[in-house]
């Protein structure tokens, strides 16, 4: 028979448990280092997929909210824009 205290709900339980036990100070800094963790690792999967194309990081970032028309305007419009204010040479 397995045991119960190893079930996802218990282990959930324990998890938080934890959590809850860390100061608020230290929660806020683990969530902040999480979500530089994440943006980080965000933008170098952007750069690696869409080498200097500015609408990358945006829409790894929230592109399975939009369909895949929205997805393509918004990635036109963020190069239209990029390209508008690019440098003359």
């Amino acid at each position: 028979m397995s045991d119960l205290r190893d079930t996802p709900d218990h282990v959930w339980q324990r998890q938080v448990q934890i959590w809850q036990s860390k100061s608020f100070e230290e929660r806020m800094r683990l969530g902040c280092a999480a979500d530089a963790m994440a943006l980080s690792e965000a933008r170098r999967l952007a750069e690696q997929r869409y080498p200097g194309d500015p609408a990358g990081l945006f829409l790894l970032l929230h592109g399975d909210s939009f369909s895949e028309p929205d997805r393509n305007r918004i990635a036109e419009a963020f190069r239209r824009h990029a390209s508008s204010r690019a440098p003359s040479v």
